[in-house]
């Protein structure tokens, strides 16, 4: 039975998705505004590029994780994360 990979450290994680919840509520204030069409998907893009990162990052820490631990099947375990 295969153990779970360890987890990061959560905290820049966490603050990288407050960061990003924060931009999606002024998004929201923004579209009740009536702000404009182009500063609001730009908005929607830096959250975007947020949630990306954070996803990005526990994908290469899943990785790191598998291959140092000496793991088998870590290409199956990568190809598994990036297709969710």
């Amino acid at each position: 039975m295969a153990t779970a990979a360890p987890r990061p450290d959560p905290d820049p994680l966490l603050l990288r998705l407050r960061r990003a919840e924060g931009q999606l509520r002024g998004v929201q204030r923004m579209l009740a505004e009536g702000s404009d069409c182009q500063q609001v998907l730009t908005q929607l893009a830096a959250v975007k590029a947020a949630v990306d990162q954070v996803g990005l990052h526990l994908i290469s820490e899943r990785l790191r994780s598998c291959v140092a631990d000496g793991e088998q099947g870590c290409d199956a375990a990568f190809d598994a994360a990036l297709a969710t």
